[in-house]
């Protein structure tokens, strides 16, 4: 390609390209511009190989592979041939490129399907181990994911383990009788001291953590250089707490796999976690010291809220000044009690808290009708977050709507404007009544600008909507709610009078996030058919709403800037004749529709 012309040299910048690049999710693309010339092929290649989600095509460069007919590994590939010599040189060129690789084996017959990669037979990684060092194998390799049900095929893992790797996530196998994970969690410790981001997450079939507790504190105790620990959902014990607090790195204990999303360069490691069951979970009752979790800033749990408040363990703040983030996932029943005594403990002890998520919710679908005399959370129980003023994200869920009022909702905006992301249960377990009404969301569009997400649970059939007008003329109509707002189930039936509310306080045309079908709604479950019927009938009326509500949006913010086009020309002949202290700002330097 001939670089004489201007906008042809641009196309040779390699920070553009690259940036180009990675940018791309085809890989039939990636690899055509790889072809185009030397100068892209090498960025091409690097982006095309940088992450893997199955080692298969990286081994076929060494020599075909085929299915086992042998009974040991019946299915599983294995090479045709021995290498050579020059594919082994062709192999290094590309090898060098993967910085991060996943292994995710094929479900037994009858198991959920993944859809992922043909399952590798042992013997490879047995060739491959005697003809390379693993620093020689992926000798640039960050971050590696495996998941395999069988404790021999995590043992092939061991060959691709060397100390630059810095992100590892792993599946617990199935083990028998005679087989313990000893060995690989040694070969972690003594491969990669310097391991940063670890992940474990159980199959459907693994045997808790619970009763690899003392293997798991050991492994723990060995890496001290992490930074980022992924502990399935209901298995983190007391002594596991223990080993992790002394850990002087650890910024993130998470029990869900989200914390490898967000640090740039292991976005894919979050994996699948199916969690230890809830019954029959110790008492979490750990001996901490003063000094413990020294870096800690997020903080995912699953517990009894009624643990922490035995112990105090919030009172006594042994849980570090440094945290910034805490989700608890609560393992049991709970009362509105005890959720007002623990948000009143952790106001207290930890005030500049900036996001608490509160998971109450025991099932994700109803099992049977619900239970009218169960106490529901008010916003007395909730108000304690008030006095954390550094609070910019709360989540609350329950199995119950939670019993608040638009006056609630008033108090709630005027308090905390700095609200960010807030979701106050949008999607009950069971789908009951709801006091809030449509006019809930114009204190949060009058007072909280930063707002991001909201999310309620809602009744619009009590909206009153002339005197919605009312109150949004009486405001000016000064604030456009510009968030994504999700309704969740709340109930609906005049899908025409809230498209045009929504159309007139939202500013950007809205994507509900929770329009798709309910994960109640899907799977043979015991669950109560009345509740999911309601559910979907609740649904398509909000799909109606989400088709049509951008086009009202949209036609909205024109008449708003149409506005703001007469009223720039009214301050352009008005506002000479004005002294500087009472003239306007001009209509430009605000938002549309403020001017008016």
């Amino acid at each position: 390609m001939s670089t004489s012309e201007p906008h042809h040299r641009v196309l040779f910048i390699p920070e553009l390209l690259e940036n180009i690049f990675c940018r791309s999710e085809d890989v039939r693309t990636l690899a055509r511009s790889a072809l185009v010339c030397k100068q892209w092929s090498d960025l091409a290649l690097n982006t095309l190989w940088y992450e893997l989600d199955t080692p298969v095509n990286l081994f076929k460069i060494l020599a075909p592979l085929e299915e086992s007919q042998d009974e040991e590994d019946y299915d599983k590939l294995i090479f045709r041939n021995t290498p050579t010599s020059a594919a082994w040189v062709r192999f290094d060129y590309y090898a060098r490129k993967v910085r991060m690789l996943a292994y995710i084996e094929d479900p037994a017959e009858g198991e959920y399907e993944l859809d992922v990669s043909s399952n590798i037979s042992p013997r490879v990684f047995r060739d491959l181990s005697r003809a390379r060092s693993p620093q020689r194998l992926l000798p640039n390799l960050k971050g590696l994911t495996w998941q395999s049900d069988d404790l021999v095929t995590l043992l092939s893992s061991q060959v691709l383990l060397h100390d630059r790797i810095k992100a590892l996530s792993f599946a617990m196998p199935i083990l028998q009788q005679s087989q313990s994970m000893s060995d690989y969690f040694t070969s972690i410790t003594s491969k990669i001291p310097s391991l940063q981001l670890m992940a474990i997450w159980l199959n459907r079939q693994s045997p808790s953590l619970l009763e690899l507790e003392a293997e798991v504190v050991d492994l723990l105790r060995g890496l001290r250089e992490l930074t980022h620990v992924g502990i399935p959902f209901y298995s983190l014990t007391s002594k596991m707490a223990e080993a992790i607090s002394q850990l002087e790195k650890v910024l993130v204990v998470d029990f869900d796999g989200e914390c490898y999303k967000r640090p740039i360069g292991y976005e894919s490691y979050a994996g699948n976690y199916f969690g230890a069951p809830r019954e029959n979970l110790p008492r979490f009752s750990p001996q901490l010291q003063v000094n413990s979790f020294p870096s800690l800033t997020y903080l995912a749990i699953g517990l009894h809220l009624q643990d922490l408040m035995s112990d105090h363990i919030l009172r006594r703040r042994l849980f570090p000044p440094s945290l910034q983030r805490l989700v608890i996932q609560e393992t049991g029943n709970t009362t509105p009690a005890i959720v007002e005594s623990f948000l009143e403990s952790i106001a207290v002890s930890h005030p500049h808290l900036s996001t608490l998520s509160l998971q109450l919710r025991l099932s994700d679908f109803p099992r049977s009708l619900p239970l009218l005399d169960t106490p529901r959370i008010t916003f007395t129980t909730i108000k304690p977050i008030l006095g954390m003023r550094s609070l910019i994200e709360f989540m609350i869920s329950h199995d119950y709507p939670l019993s608040l009022t638009d006056r609630d909702m008033q108090e709630l905006a005027i308090a905390k404007p700095l609200l960010q992301y807030l979701s106050l249960n949008s999607e009950p377990g069971y789908p009951l009544e709801s006091s809030l009404s449509l006019a809930a969301l114009l204190p949060f569009a009058e007072h909280c600008p930063s707002m991001i997400e909201l999310k309620l649970y809602m009744d619009t059939t009590i909206s009153d909507f002339p005197t919605l007008q009312t109150n949004m003329q009486r405001a000016n109509a000064v604030s456009l709610l510009g968030c994504e707002f999700s309704p969740g189930f709340s109930r609906i039936e005049d899908t025409r009078k809230v498209m045009l509310f929504l159309g007139q306080i939202l500013r950007t045309s809205p994507y509900p996030t929770t329009l798709g079908q309910p994960n109640f709604l899907t799977g043979n479950y015991d669950r109560s058919y009345e509740a999911c019927e309601e559910v979907r009938k609740r649904m398509r009326k909000w799909e109606e709403v989400s088709r049509a509500l951008p086009f009202v949006v949209d036609a909205r913010m024109d008449e708003l800037r149409r506005v703001d086009t007469w009223a720039g020309r009214v301050w352009e002949v008005c506002s000479p004749y004005l002294p500087p202290s009472v003239r306007p700002p001009h209509p430009s330097d605000c938002d549309p529709g403020v001017s008016r």
